[in-house]
């Protein structure tokens, strides 16, 4: 895909059949900005579709070699960076969130002028509005992945919010003994998103 949108905190690769999507954003135990949900965005129908994009690096011998995504491929590793077992991926980066919509950047620490100190007001193409849109975007994508190409999660660690919506939607979950799994975000005063609520009502036991 020639317009597909890279960031280096999602590296994806192959080894042999198997397409891998690796979370390296281990400073925000692997929160998901707008950056890295574009990116996924743009990167899922490639494996899943076998449309022909840009090239994924190839492990193993020959690792310098390059190859397209392909329909060849048979399943979907999803893992992330991970010092000392703490986090699959934490949720959306939250901070990032609320940067945008105050019209602040980690380089800013007055309130943009347009604002006039109302939150998240007068600014054009909002960037809270877009993460949550495209965030819901990738959910769907993932939900509607191919039954013959599965997606297997490992959760090791902590998994929540938009960690929860990257995987539980896969066909596969991987819960290792340091899993912890939480939807934290009503303790805000936000209504547990990205399809949570239909999963978890359907839980057995």
């Amino acid at each position: 895909m020639p317009n597909m949108r890279y960031t280096l905190k999602v590296i994806p690769s192959r080894s042999g059949n198997v397409g891998r999507i690796h979370l390296s954003n281990s400073a925000s135990l692997n929160a998901l900005d707008l950056d890295m949900v574009r990116f996924l965005n743009d990167l899922l129908p490639t494996y899943t579709n076998g449309i022909d994009g840009a090239p994924i690096p190839v492990e193993g011998e020959g690792a310098n070699n390059t190859a397209p995504p392909s329909s060849a491929l048979k399943a979907i590793i999803l893992t992330s960076c991970n010092e000392k077992r703490k986090a699959f991926c934490a949720g959306g980066d939250v901070k990032s969130v609320y940067m945008a919509g105050m019209g602040l950047n980690d380089n800013e620490h007055d309130i943009h002028a347009k604002l006039n100190g109302q939150h998240g007001y007068g600014l054009e193409n909002l960037s809270t509005a877009n993460f949550f849109r495209e965030e819901y975007q990738l959910n769907y994508k993932i939900a509607a992945q191919s039954l013959n190409i599965p997606q297997i999660s490992i959760w090791d660690g902590i998994v929540m919010g938009g960690g929860v919506g990257l995987s539980v939607h896969g066909m596969y979950r991987v819960a290792t003994e340091d899993c912890i799994f939480a939807m934290p975000e009503t303790n805000i005063g936000f209504f547990p998103d990205v399809g949570s609520t239909y999963i978890l009502s359907r839980l057995k036991g």
